[in-house]
């Protein structure tokens, strides 16, 4: 294509026929992926039922890099890690006993409160991790970790050093670590992405015989990459058709554009399957309708069913915007109608509906409830937090909760 020739935007025509061909392509894929997950079952993983956030990533993580780890495998996952930092392998000495922590305090310094994520000492060095995955930095956090290290640091200022470990293109930020700060403590740190860590112990697994552990870091990576949003290989396939022309790409380009409005008509027909299935369930006095909040990038889904008697009553089905897979499932009360915080208050203390004990509990048994959430929604309210990606289908979780809130609503004994 010369300089002045330009790619036209396709016809309507051309338009059906890409989608209608992409379509094609997805049923085939269905198909050969349905039968080579019944050989291999690799889509089976306990991370389905482990929720993966950057605590449990940490701690996966720091047992891998312990030399005195059950995983067997003595410094192979340490010196492949320190060599992937710049650090060499020399940075621990290969006699040097090694301690690994989680969430280490930082008691040398005034912020006392603050966690080291991941920290290993041994023969007088430290090396700090800090796991951002998803949370945002905090004030002057990796100053305060720098001024940790150094003041417990055993040796020479450069026996100590930290991580920042972040997604692909996630730097440290000057609000965590001020340029007076990073001339303070210069050449002290560096920032590694996951990705990077994930081919690690891709090849690090070469080298292990044992197969439970490359059959459970198999798994690990694969959860991983799904929660950072990596592709997958077999989703690659997908790019076949759209790469196979300049007319296809164009195609693709054009639905991208529209993807706002792809979205929204996806959560309106979710909500109408909703509601349809509220009223063939009866319950009159519920609608579901697409919240207020409305984030294009799918860090929201904004899915919640409403009381008719009363829109301060509100069952939520959301996502968090920080943490992409994790789903939450709450009822929200907002205040202002005392008669209706008295019956919500009702329904949690009922022992019979209880969200620790009772229906929600036995009826949703792979949510956890978040205990401390009071200060985002108000009292009265509950949040339940899916435990595992994709374990069950959320909107059929959201209809039973109704069903079971219903049930209360019409029991005798609710007044």
């Amino acid at each position: 294509m010369t300089s002045d020739q330009q790619i036209k935007a396709p016809n309507p025509e051309d338009m059906e026929l890409f989608l209608g061909n992409l379509a094609g392509k997805i049923r085939e894929y269905s198909i050969i992926e349905a039968a080579r997950n019944k050989e291999t079952a690799e889509k089976f993983s306990p991370f389905r039922y482990i929720s993966l956030d950057e605590n449990m990533s940490s701690r996966i993580l720091a047992d891998l890099l312990n030399p005195a780890g059950e995983h067997g495998q003595g410094r192979l996952f340490l010196d492949s890690f320190l060599e992937l930092c710049g650090l060499g392998k020399g940075f621990f000495p290969c006699d040097a006993a090694i301690s690994v922590q989680t969430e280490e305090e930082t008691d040398s310094i005034e912020n006392s409160l603050r966690r080291i994520d991941i920290l290993l000492t041994g023969q007088g060095r430290a090396l700090a991790i800090e796991n951002k995955i998803w949370a945002e930095d905090q004030k002057e956090q990796i100053r305060d970790y720098l001024s940790h290290l150094k003041n417990t640091a055993k040796e020479a200022e450069n026996s100590f050093r930290l991580v920042y470990l972040a997604p692909l293109g996630r730097q440290i930020s000057e609000y965590s670590f001020p340029k007076y700060a990073r001339k303070k403590f210069p050449d002290t740190f560096c920032t590694v992405d996951w990705p990077s860590v994930l081919e690690c112990l891709s090849q690090c697994k070469k080298q292990i015989e044992a197969c439970k552990l490359r059959f459970f870091l198999d798994d690990f990576i694969r959860a991983m990459n799904i929660k950072l949003g990596i592709p997958m290989e077999e989703n690659k396939m997908f790019l076949e058709p759209i790469c196979e022309s300049e007319e296809n790409l164009m195609a693709a380009y054009e639905c991208y554009k529209e993807y706002p409005s792809i979205v929204k008509k996806l959560i309106f027909a979710r909500v109408k399957i909703i509601n349809d299935a509220l009223a063939e369930k009866k319950l009159e006095f519920f609608k579901c309708k697409m919240g207020g909040s409305f984030n294009f990038r799918g860090s929201n889904m904004p899915l919640i069913i409403i009381s008719k008697e009363s829109e301060n009553l509100k069952l939520v089905l959301e996502s968090e915007a920080t943490h992409l897979g994790a789903m939450y499932l709450g009822i929200r009360c907002e205040s202002g109608n005392p008669e209706l915080e008295k019956r919500i208050n009702d329904f949690f203390n009922d022992p019979c509906f209880s969200f620790k004990k009772g229906k929600i509990a036995k009826s949703l048994p792979w949510y956890i409830m978040m205990d401390d959430f009071w200060r985002d929604w108000g009292k009265p309210s509950v949040l339940w937090k899916l435990c595992g990606d994709k374990l069950t289908d959320p909107e059929k979780d959201m209809l039973k909760l109704s069903e079971i809130f219903a049930e209360f609503l019409g029991s005798p004994h609710t007044g």
